[in-house]
């Protein structure tokens, strides 16, 4: 049942993908990115979690793969038959709201992943359920925030909106010095996509290919990167219980 689960959830990726590459126009909207992420990045993960489903409770993996299958199928029904919105939701367009709440979501996002730093490495290591899956989710809410300040930045040709992004943008130097491949690919796609949309100006190619050779130079240095930041945690880690029983001895000899 779960292969069926999984084989249905990729043919219905797969018929967005096909309708977005049938027409030019159609490969640059939401059903063709939607159809091309549920190809890419989460068949993968079902087939991984049909691996370990015996780990986990009966019957979980064939409703999540089903209820990826039902998410599918309701975005791109809300894409291809939207009607015109409820007139409350007719709002008047203002710059300075939106960056606003722009910002507000920037510090959603920052709040959450400073709490997700705070987990202990029990919980960062094992499968993440319950507490860290809802700060991973308030979390990325930040990128929302950070490519809609970046727009206005763009759009207005103004560093401040690029200020506000900052606790982003410093939260995405922290994922390359980490050794995490998904964030840097992200921020890429991301500021490529809003030159695009924005500006109308495409990377040139060498820059492009530039970019492809050292992120493969990078990706097939992760292992060694992620070792030398457990190394580096090691030992501060180390450190710290070294300078706890340094402070509690100093404590016992002044009672003494």
């Amino acid at each position: 049942m779960t292969s069926l689960l999984i084989w249905l959830f990729a043919l219905i990726s797969l018929s967005l993908c096909i309708w977005g590459v049938l027409k030019k126009d159609r490969i640059l909207q939401f059903p063709c990115f939607f159809g091309a992420v549920g190809l890419l990045q989460v068949v993968p993960e079902f087939i991984g979690l049909d691996r370990i489903q015996k780990e986990m409770p009966e019957g979980s993996v064939d409703r999540i793969i089903f209820m990826g299958c039902l998410c599918v199928i309701m975005a791109a029904a809300g894409y291809f038959y939207s009607r015109r919105p409820p007139a409350v939701f007719l709002w008047e367009y203002n710059d300075s709201r939106l960056m606003a709440g722009a910002g507000v979501l920037v510090i959603i996002g920052t709040i959450f992943g400073l709490l997700i730093s705070t987990l202990p490495d029990d919980v960062l290591r094992s499968a993440w359920t319950g507490k860290p899956v809802a700060y991973l989710f308030f979390a990325k809410i930040g990128v929302y925030g950070f490519s809609i300040l970046v727009i206005l930045a763009l759009k207005k040709k103004s560093w401040f909106p690029f200020l506000l992004s900052l606790p982003i943008l410093m939260s995405y130097v922290g994922a390359l010095a980490a050794g995490r491949r998904t964030p840097i690919v992200e921020f890429c796609i991301v500021v490529a996509c809003l030159a695009w949309f924005v500006r109308r100006r495409l990377p040139p190619r060498w820059l492009m290919l530039s970019g492809v050779t050292l992120f493969m130079i990078y990706a097939s240095n992760v292992g060694v990167i992620r070792e030398t930041n457990e190394n580096v945690s090691s030992r501060l880690e180390r450190l710290k219980n070294v300078g706890d029983r340094i402070s509690r001895s100093e404590s016992l000899r002044s009672w003494e």
